[in-house]
C-alpha cells in the first residue's frame, strides 16, 4: 500500500506545503518541532482544516480534501474528547463498529476493563486517553492519526500502550500516522517517517533509516559500576551515544 499526500494551506507563520509518498505499511511516525505544522497536517486529512486544499491517495482510494473522505479516517487529539456525563462503556458503544469478541479483545489488550462502568470526568488524563485510543479503534477505522496521543501518561503506562498500538497495528494490518516530538516513541513504534518543519516535509522513508541518516536515534547507555567512595559511574555507551561524548566533549544523564 502507499500513501500519497498532496495539501497546501496557509497559515499564521508559514504555509503548509506537502507533497509525499509513503510505503502505508504499519505506524508511519510525523516528526518535528513544536509549530512545525504537524498537527494542522493531521488535521487536513481528517478534513478538519476547511482552508487546506489538495488531495489525498491511500490504498487505492482517492479523494479531495474538499470533497466526503473515501476511506474511514479516525483521529486521536492531545486531548480525549470523550463525553464525560457517559461511562467509558458508553463512549465506546456509540461509535462501535466491531463484533463483540474482537472489542472484548481490544477492551483487554490497552487495559480498558476496569473502567467501563466509571463515568470519563472521574478519570485521570491518561484514563482518559487511553479511552479515546479505544474508542478510535472501536469505529473501525481505515487510516488512524495519533496527535500526541501518550502526552498525559508516564513512563510505564507509556510504554504499555506503544506496545498495544505496534501489536494492534500488526495484527489488524491498520495503518497509523503517528505524531510526536519525542524520538523514543518514533524509534520504538513507527515503521515509516516523516520529517516536517515550516510546514514542509524534509524528509520520509524508512524510519530506522531517516533517524540513523539525521543523528536522531535516541543515546542509551548501561550502567556498570557504581563507585560510592569516589563518586564515580562507569558507563557502556553506545556507538551513537560515544560518538556524541567524542564530538561535543559532554553528554547529559537523565534519570
Amino acid at each position: 500500500m502507499t500513501l500519497k499526500l498532496n495539501i497546501q494551506q496557509p497559515l499564521a507563520h508559514f504555509d503548509l506545503d506537502i507533497n509525499v509518498e509513503l510505503n502505508a505499511d504499519g505506524i508511519i511516525g510525523l516528526f518535528g518541532q513544536s509549530g512545525s505544522g504537524k498537527t494542522n497536517l493531521l488535521r487536513a486529512i481528517a478534513g478538519l482544516n476547511e482552508s487546506s486544499r489538495g488531495n489525498i491517495v491511500f490504498n487505492s482510494h482517492h479523494w479531495a480534501l474538499s470533497s466526503e473522505h473515501a476511506c474511514r479516517v479516525g483521529m486521536v487529539f492531545q486531548d480525549s474528547r470523550l463525553f464525560n456525563h457517559l461511562t467509558v462503556a458508553q463512549n465506546i458503544e456509540i461509535v462501535n463498529q466491531l463484533d463483540l469478541a474482537a472489542l472484548e479483545s481490544l477492551i483487554s489488550d490497552f487495559g480498558v476493563a476496569p473502567l467501563l462502568d466509571k463515568r470519563c470526568n472521574l478519570l485521570s488524563a491518561g484514563q482518559q486517553q487511553r479511552v479515546a485510543i479505544v474508542r478510535s479503534l472501536a469505529a473501525k477505522p481505515d487510516l488512524l492519526l495519533l496527535d500526541e496521543p501518550l502526552s498525559a501518561l508516564d513512563d510505564t503506562a507509556k510504554q504499555q500502550l506503544m506496545l498495544a498500538l505496534k501489536n494492534y497495528s500488526q495484527q489488524q494490518q491498520l495503518v497509523m500516522i503517528y505524531v510526536s516530538h519525542h524520538i523514543d516513541e518514533i524509534h520504538f513504534l513507527c515503521d515509516e517517517l516523516m520529517l516536517i518543519e515550516q510546514g514542509n516535509i524534509t524528509d520520509s522513508g524508512d524510519c530506522q533509516q531517516l533517524l540513523k541518516r539525521h543523528q536522531l536515534l535516541p543515546h542509551t547507555s548501561q550502567v556498570l559500576d557504581i563507585d560510592e567512595s569516589s563518586k564515580q559511574i562507569t558507563l557502556q555507551l553506545t556507538d551513537e551515544a560515544f560518538a556524541q561524548l567524542a564530538s561535543q566533549s559532554a553528554i547529559k544523564l537523565s534519570k
